[in-house]
């Protein structure tokens, strides 16, 4: 019996068995081609998963043949952009699909912040930020999101052109909170102190967020 059992437990999967692994999604994939099987959405859901994990990276090969089976679906198109980014290194190249991508699916939720991150690494600060300004024009941004518009603030030496950028958009968008919190922090991070004051009592909504009023509390001794 106990010998049963040993055979019945070795025969059986993984009770925690990862829900991605390259080398065997990799194998999956080419079987569901091969007998006719294969589902974008099932194959979507997975990237998402190695995106969110950050080993997307990883799974080079993979990207590589779900390209190939659907060439037109956004999901593996920005799949795409990343692994020639991270994996080959070629990040014009991967700012070209991007910019192609972005063209063609300009409502994709995801790509916007993540081409920006492609011309952030190639120190191309305008253009990511023109693009994550875009991204806080139609859905605020994550966390994550947020660290790299502070990255490319603290890599600026020259605000004037960022801030007019964000001042066109918020003339176009006036009821934007968020674009009126990169004013903000922009007008803090290069110490117009009594701009940014005044910028508060202009926009006291603003204060509702606990982080800007502790900046409205600690700047009034600066003015």
């Amino acid at each position: 019996m106990f010998i049963i059992l040993l055979i019945f437990i070795s025969q059986k999967q993984p009770l925690f068995e990862r829900p991605i692994e390259p080398d065997r999604d990799l194998l999956l994939l080419e079987e569901q081609i091969q007998k006719g099987l294969f589902i974008p959405q099932e194959w979507v859901d997975k990237i998402v998963i190695y995106t969110m994990t950050g080993e997307l990276a990883e799974a080079d090969q993979l990207i590589s043949k779900l390209h190939e089976q659907a060439p037109e679906n956004p999901i593996f198109l920005e799949a795409k952009m990343y692994s020639l980014w991270q994996n080959h290194q070629d990040i014009q190249g991967a700012a070209t699909l991007g910019s192609s991508i972005l063209e063609r699916f300009p409502t994709h939720q995801t790509l916007r912040v993540n081409l920006a991150r492609v011309y952030f690494a190639n120190n191309d600060l305008p253009r990511a930020m023109n693009l994550l300004l875009d991204q806080l024009e139609l859905l605020n941004l994550s966390q994550r999101d947020w660290q790299l518009l502070f990255q490319i603030l603290g890599k600026t030496g020259d605000p004037n052109g960022f801030m007019n950028q964000i001042a066109d958009k918020m003339k176009a968008n006036p009821d934007s909170s968020a674009l009126k919190k990169v004013y903000f922090i922009l007008l803090v991070r290069f110490a117009y102190y009594e701009m940014a004051v005044q910028f508060l009592d202009q926009h006291p909504d603003l204060k509702a967020d606990q982080e800007i009023k502790r900046f409205h509390e600690s700047i009034k001794e600066f003015k």
